[in-house]
């Protein structure tokens, strides 16, 4: 028996599908050939690890679902990289502007909160009348001895 017809036979002799007198043949050939005994432990460990995956359970289901989520008509719609950077932007645009706002009405609120500029001073002593009626007349370029008189 020749090398070829071997390995053409080699996984129905591993499995036990051939008869009697050929399975006589490929032992009494592969124990002569080294070529052949090597190939012939390569193929009986891919068909354990073939035998291996086929007992791994599957999910019956999960074929239902993928299938499912393909065929929805509700499918969740993927928006164009453009939309969501517009998308996006937007939110940051609003979130400055509101920010904005708050500060301008806070800064015009602590303004008026600090503004030293009182229109009802209270005038304490004559000198003090006298230093408010300079600095009011002096729009009108009065002289300093002309207010005194006018006391």
């Amino acid at each position: 028996m020749d090398c070829q017809l071997v390995k053409i036979s080699l996984p129905d002799y591993i499995e036990g599908n051939v008869s009697a007198d050929l399975k006589k043949e490929i032992q009494k050939h592969l124990d002569s050939c080294a070529e052949c005994q090597s190939y012939s432990e390569t193929v009986v460990d891919f068909l354990k690890a073939l035998d291996t995956e086929k007992s791994i359970r599957v999910n019956p289901f999960l074929i239902n679902r993928i299938e499912a989520k393909l065929h929805s008509n509700g499918a969740e719609q993927i928006l164009p990289l453009r939309s969501r950077l517009i998308r996006t932007y937007s939110y940051y645009a609003a979130v400055i502007v509101i920010a904005l706002g708050i500060g301008v009405y806070s800064g015009k609120q602590l303004g008026n909160m600090l503004n030293t500029s009182d229109k009802s001073v209270v005038i304490t002593s004559e000198s003090d009348q006298l230093k408010q009626d300079f600095y009011l007349n002096e729009i009108e370029k009065d002289d300093v001895s002309q207010v005194l008189n006018n006391q």
